[in-house]
């Protein structure tokens, strides 16, 4: 009894999830990166705005892959994992592949993870989450991840948290 009503709580969540979804269009993602990376994609996109540049993450991005869905590209907020949470870059993500392994993604993203995985000596978790990034730049006034607040429970990011995704509200400038 107890399994099948954590899948019709689950079930009855991701409902709520996607009506709340469908009429929020000022959705947008946060999320950690490399510094280096950040910087080399923001020069990028200095020459050519709309290349499509792509990123990873272990984490399944799938709130963030439905709002792209239903409202089209969506902005991200960018914090260096060395900046102690500061938001530093922002960017439009115009589309997510989650779980790439099982889709193999466009030649264009295959040449862009061979040139990131050169620059960077990391070793990376498994890919759950590939998304394509536009229109990168540096902010004129960075700002602190707890002015940000959590799309699915409206509270406000935790500035001493280490979280290195999440789906929010754009921010009002």
């Amino acid at each position: 009894m107890n399994l099948f009503h954590n899948r019709n709580h689950a079930s009855r969540m991701r409902r709520i999830l996607l009506e709340k979804l469908k009429n929020t269009p000022n959705v947008a993602v946060f999320t950690r990166y490399e510094r280096q990376i950040l910087e080399n994609t923001t020069e990028l996109h200095l020459m050519i705005p709309d290349l499509e540049i792509s990123f990873t993450s272990a984490q399944v991005w799938s709130n963030a892959d439905l709002a792209i869905q239903l409202h089209g590209a969506r902005p991200v907020y960018f914090a260096p994992f060395e900046s102690q949470g500061m938001v530093e870059f922002v960017g439009i993500i115009t589309q997510i592949i989650l779980y790439p392994d099982r889709y193999p993604p466009p030649e264009y993203v295959k040449r862009q993870i061979d040139i990131e995985e050169k620059d960077t000596q990391i070793i990376k978790p498994k890919v759950n989450t590939m998304y394509s990034v536009t229109h990168c730049q540096i902010i004129d006034t960075p700002f602190h991840l707890s002015e940000l607040r959590h799309f699915i429970n409206d509270e406000y990011l935790d500035q001493q948290s280490n979280q290195s995704f999440a789906t929010v509200y754009t921010k009002k400038w």
